[in-house]
């Protein structure tokens, strides 16, 4: 029988878990250059399995970077319809107030459709709310929703967001120093390592 995942047996986790496994595979195919299947694992990424009981949320969900990494598939298959499409559904996403590696996302889907003042106007604010958070001895303004973090976790985020800000304004020297900082307090934080070990191929 299919495994059902409860809300509280770590469905958050499990479902994290799903997304982020479909994208990196996806991730993958594509810089192989099997944009096909890599299409295929993007879009499995923005499914909700029902053995997991989760749905849609009202904001603040993964759909961006799905939309985003979906666009970047349909471009690179010559297909500029649907990956303008893709891309215009990232930045319309819902999102909550404050900034999140989500506008990240749609910072790059924005630049996609040339809306580059907008962009760098994300990428500025991520830099800001980063440092913001790495100077912060509050400890709770770091703290997710309904989540409870340690310190170097909720230090290895921030600079997690830092990096991605300075990646968006092409700071690929700094972005790497920050994905670095970010892994050495969190080794299981997935996408700092991963953008750790790209930023270092370029």
């Amino acid at each position: 029988t299919e495994n059902h995942f409860k809300q509280w047996e770590g469905i958050s986790k499990a479902y994290n878990s799903f997304v982020d496994a479909h994208l990196l595979r996806g991730l993958t195919k594509y810089y192989a250059e099997n944009y096909s299947k890599a299409l295929e694992d993007f879009i499995a990424a923005g499914e909700f399995p029902a053995n997991m009981m989760v749905a849609r949320p009202y904001r603040g969900g993964r759909l961006t970077e799905v939309y985003y990494y979906t666009g970047t598939a349909y471009e690179a298959m010559g297909k500029s319809k649907e990956a303008k499409e893709r891309y215009q559904l990232c930045v319309n996403e819902r999102q909550y107030p404050v900034l999140s590696v989500n506008h990240y996302f749609k910072a790059l889907a924005l630049e996609k459709l040339g809306r580059h003042e907008e962009a760098i106007e994300l990428f500025d604010g991520l830099i800001a709310l980063g440092q913001r958070r790495i100077n912060s001895s509050e400890v709770d303004f770091f703290a997710k929703f309904g989540e409870r973090q340690t310190s170097a976790d909720r230090l290895a985020e921030a600079y997690f967001l830092l990096g991605l800000g300075y990646l968006g304004k092409r700071l690929q020297k700094e972005a790497e120093e920050m994905f670095s900082e970010s892994v050495r307090l969190n080794l299981n934080h997935v996408w700092a390592s991963y953008f750790f070990a790209e930023n270092k191929k370029k």
